[in-house]
């Protein structure tokens, strides 16, 4: 079976800088980091590659345009605003990359 975990916390951008919505997280093939022309040609392009245990990951950094100046979502509450962000984080691995700052933690149920 499966572990079941509960979210607690709430959503804090004052203090995590919304971190969440800065770059985005993509399981890539390791070959991105073995192969010197991609990586290099990923670089270039401002991707940073992480190892997170058997898994390469490309952080990509693109800042959410809903960030107001403040780094609070300028469209929260409208119908615009992807569920996805209301859910997130929904798993203890989507703190991946953000885990230093997020306010949110989860225990398993």
């Amino acid at each position: 079976m499966l572990p079941m975990f509960t979210r607690t916390g709430t959503c804090q951008p004052e203090r995590c800088g919304s971190a969440c919505c800065q770059a985005l997280w993509i399981e890539v093939n390791p070959f991105y980091r073995t192969d010197p022309d991609l990586s290099n040609w990923v670089r270039l392009h401002g991707i940073e590659l992480v190892e997170r245990g058997d898994r390469t990951m490309a952080l990509v950094p693109t800042p959410c345009r809903a960030l107001d100046s403040d780094g609070r979502c300028s469209i929260y509450g409208q119908p615009e605003r992807p569920a996805l962000c209301g859910a997130f984080p929904a798993a203890p691995a989507s703190l991946d990359g953000v885990e230093a700052v997020c306010t949110y933690r989860f225990t398993e149920t």
